[in-house]
């Protein structure tokens, strides 16, 4: 009796694209400080960042769900809390899981970002290249597609782009938003308003 590989295949799509959304959320935020094309609007690209990491723990949730319901290789309930849990290739399992426990930190920052302080909360988004190494090694070493040309080719890019985008950002100083664009949405950036614009705003308050 043949085994129905919807599951595996449903399985194997939404790990991928869970590493496409991961990837597109990396991008995003190291592209809304450098802004490496001026027409780029900080503040958008800071909820986009924001949205497509939730989208990515959205599909990293449902990957791992049809991985536990697939019956060629069963992948234990625990083992997506617990690294190390599976019985298929541990390590690399526990290294998509690690990825995916730091992307929850990461994203739960946003709501404490007040709390923990802006540079306190960007030096905690250093940890999100942990995650995408984490789901770059468990994509290459534990998914059943990493040998297809296709899959090598998008691994490769992904982080080709990361590279390069960080790269950017280390070589380049950040872009400063016009005084306009500050007055509009100062706290979506985290960046405190130039002193002569927060004592336009307080005499204008006065006023």
């Amino acid at each position: 009796m043949k085994t129905d590989p919807t599951i595996w295949i449903l399985a194997r799509a939404t790990g991928i694209l869970a590493y496409a959304l991961l990837t597109t959320t990396v991008l995003a935020g190291l592209t809304a400080r450098s802004r490496p094309l001026k027409k780029l609007n900080a503040a958008i690209t800071v909820d986009v960042h924001r949205f497509m990491s939730l989208l990515a723990l959205l599909a990293t949730g449902l990957h791992g769900i049809l991985l536990t319901l697939d019956t060629a290789e069963p992948i234990p309930i625990a083992a997506l809390l617990v690294p190390g849990a599976s019985p298929y290739r541990p390590v690399w399992v526990a290294a998509g899981v690690l990825a995916a426990e730091v992307m929850i930190l990461v994203h739960l920052s946003f709501r404490f970002r007040a709390r923990i302080g802006v540079k306190n909360w960007r030096r905690l988004h250093y940890v999100t290249y942990l995650a995408f190494a984490g789901a770059t090694g468990h994509g290459l070493l534990a998914g059943t597609d990493s040998a297809r040309p296709w899959a090598l080719a998008m691994y490769v890019a992904a982080t080709g782009a990361v590279a390069a985008l960080t790269a950017w950002r280390i070589t380049t100083p950040p872009r400063k938003a016009s005084p306009k664009a500050q007055g509009r949405r100062p706290a979506a950036t985290g960046e405190p308003l130039p002193a002569s614009a927060a004592g336009r705003a307080g005499a204008g308050a006065r006023r």
